[in-house]
């Protein structure tokens, strides 16, 4: 065996392992803190990720071997660090032992093809339970040139939704 083969060898078996150890975590985009209507002042929230499984999903495919692989349990840790910081913005106190718990987990993710295949449409699905066992699902879906341009802004929208949603900031209140 010759040098170029063991080379050609070792390339063919590193390219499929490099490829699929890499996966996709959304980088979100600013969220507005004024989608929660009421401060938070000396209220404590514990957030909680409640995505139990760490498996690789794929999320879409952009075609010419372009696809999007991710970790939901790694997105709801980037959906978690968001809306603690959107908290923190309103006065809110995150800590690891208030009685107000918010468990979220991010539930799916889906980019395909839009505007006759000239830009991308994302749909993110984030659930998020209370301490009192009440469960609500919301949706976040934008559209960009860019696949990760879409699941970036739908994974921002699905933040600011489960913020501003009613429910959500009445229990926050309590």
């Amino acid at each position: 065996m010759t040098i170029t083969t063991k080379n050609l060898l070792l390339i063919l078996l590193v390219i499929p392992i490099a490829g699929c150890a890499s996966t996709y975590v959304p980088k979100p985009g600013s969220v507005d803190p004024g989608v929660m209507l009421q401060s938070g002042d000396n209220q404590t929230v514990t957030l909680i990720n409640a995505q139990p499984s760490s498996a690789i999903i794929q999320i879409g495919s952009a075609g010419m071997g372009r696809s999007l692989k991710g970790d939901f349990q790694q997105w709801t840790d980037r959906a978690i660090e968001v809306t603690k910081k959107l908290l923190k913005k309103k006065g809110f106190d995150v800590t690891g032992d208030s009685s107000t718990v918010l468990k979220l987990a991010i539930t799916g993710a889906e980019f395909v093809s839009a505007a006759g295949g000239w830009g991308f449409e994302c749909t993110v699905n984030l659930n998020a339970e209370t301490g009192e066992g009440e469960s609500f699902d919301f949706v976040g879906q934008r559209k960009d040139w860019k696949y990760v341009g879409s699941c970036n802004k739908a994974f921002t929208e699905v933040v600011s939704v489960l913020l501003s949603d009613g429910n959500i900031q009445g229990y926050l209140a309590q």
